[in-house]
C-alpha cells in the first residue's frame, strides 16, 4: 500500500467513526436512563448506529466473517509488521 492509499483509507475510517459519534451525551444518558428504569429483564440496549452496525453484521455473519469485519474496522489503526 502506498502513503496516499495509506491516508485515504485512514480519512475514511475517521469520516466513519466521527459520523458514528452523532449521539450526544444527553442521547447516551436517556438511553441508559431508560434501560435502568424500564423494569424489564432485557440485558442490552444499542446507543448509536454504530453499534447497530456492529449489531448487525454480528447477526448475519458466520464467526469467521465477523471476526475479519472487526478486524477491517480497525486495520488502519493496526500496524502490520509481518
Amino acid at each position: 500500500m502506498d502513503y496516499d492509499d495509506c491516508v485515504a483509507r485512514t480519512n475514511e475510517a475517521i469520516a466513519r467513526m466521527t459520523a458514528a459519534r452523532t449521539m450526544s451525551s444527553e442521547d447516551v444518558a436517556k438511553v441508559i436512563y431508560g434501560a435502568a428504569s424500564e423494569g424489564t429483564e432485557r440485558l442490552r440496549y444499542l446507543a448509536g448506529d454504530d453499534a447497530r452496525g456492529f449489531i448487525k453484521a454480528r447477526r448475519e455473519m458466520s464467526d469467521q466473517g465477523y471476526i475479519n469485519f472487526v478486524r477491517a474496522q480497525f486495520s488502519h489503526f493496526v500496524r502490520d509488521d509481518t
